[in-house]
């Protein structure tokens, strides 16, 4: 190989690195569009979703503790009033949170499976209500954290772990059937 091959075979080289190099370049530039388009989406709902969540179950627990009637029907009122601002909230948020559709739908429940359970306020299966809303509102947090900070949709595992704690919330309001043994 003689140098005039040898400087049109490294012409050559530059060349396709230089084609790849503009692709993933390409690529690169369009993944971190995305991120910043959905990351805008969800930064006008962010802190008030994450805030509107823990005062839902907030006033749940408060609920649950309430002496006298008239506390429980004023709680109520309020939690009922954050239910409704979070449904807006899920409306807006509905693509960039795309799969947590459950999760909204039931936590903003809360309130009402106290409210079914307002002559038996300290029972255990109350007590279990408000554990089972937690973790909801705790996997609904990271999976909206997760979207927010990485510019992403929520994780097929995030999906699927909000969705559990919704079924399980549901299925324990409905019938009891599940236990605080283990929490998964």
């Amino acid at each position: 190989m003689d140098q005039g091959d040898a400087t049109l075979l490294a012409a050559a080289v530059a060349a396709v690195f230089s084609v790849v190099s503009l692709f993933v370049s390409a690529h690169f530039a369009r993944q971190s569009d995305l991120r910043s388009t959905r990351r805008t989406a969800l930064a006008n709902d962010f802190t008030e979703l994450g805030n509107k969540l823990y005062q839902l179950v907030a006033l749940s627990v408060k609920m649950s503790q309430c002496k006298t009637d008239a506390t429980f029907a004023a709680t109520r009122t309020q939690a009922d009033a954050v239910a409704k601002e979070i449904d807006q909230v899920r409306l807006k948020t509905r693509y960039p949170l795309w799969g947590l559709d459950s999760g909204f739908r039931t936590i903003k429940w809360m309130p009402v499976y106290i409210a079914h359970m307002k002559d038996q306020r300290t029972s255990a299966r109350t007590k279990e209500l408000l554990v089972l809303g937690t973790y909801l509102r705790e996997a609904m947090d990271f999976a909206i954290c997760h979207a927010y900070f990485h510019g992403q949709q929520p994780t097929i595992i995030q999906r699927a772990r909000v969705q559990w704690r919704a079924y399980r919330l549901r299925g324990y309001f409905d019938d009891g059937r599940f236990s605080l043994d283990a929490p998964v």
